[in-house]
């Protein structure tokens, strides 16, 4: 009676010590995976700053962009009203048609390159809007991602409590 008792306590014994690796093995397994996901919480974070810095550095350009423009309007407004006041300088005084012929011809010249470059300066606008758009976006979704990494740690960390639990018991 004592052999089988003794038989059946080691192989309890052996079962025992069978869950008490399988939990060792999972405890590393747990703890390797919970370092992967907190450097990769951390290039998230660093990633995302860097996100928003060049969100940032994209706004600034956009308003530096937008300044620019109104600076341009500004100038095509004044250069449209000077060849209004060129026009009639042309009717009262006869002698100097000639001259403002050729000023008018500039500042046409001027109005057309202005023109050009808003239209160059509204489609920059518009090309960084999207980019910035799209960085926002790739904000959002690293976001997300860190929000599920962190999630993920969350049950690591029961599962490990469960696995020490079951282990102390």
């Amino acid at each position: 009676m004592t052999e089988k008792a003794n038989k059946r306590l080691e192989r309890q014994n052996k079962e025992i010590q069978d869950d008490n690796k399988r939990l060792n093995d999972a405890k590393f397994t747990a703890i390797q995976e919970k370092t992967v996901a907190t450097n990769a919480v951390s290039a998230l974070t660093r990633e995302i700053e860097y996100l928003r810095k060049q969100a940032d550095e994209d706004r600034s350009k956009l308003e530096g962009l937008d300044n620019k423009k109104e600076k341009f309007k500004s100038s095509l407004d004044a250069i449209q009203q000077q060849v209004q006041k060129m026009e009639e300088n042309k009717k009262t005084n006869e002698a100097t048609i000639s001259t403002l012929r050729e000023q008018a011809l500039a500042n046409k010249k001027v109005q057309e390159q202005l023109s050009n470059e808003t239209q160059k300066l509204e489609k920059e606008r518009d090309k960084f809007s999207m980019e910035a758009a799209k960085a926002n976006s790739n904000l959002m979704q690293m976001i997300e991602e860190v929000k599920l990494k962190k999630n993920l740690i969350g049950e690591l960390k029961k599962e490990n409590i469960d696995f020490e639990a079951k282990l102390k018991t």
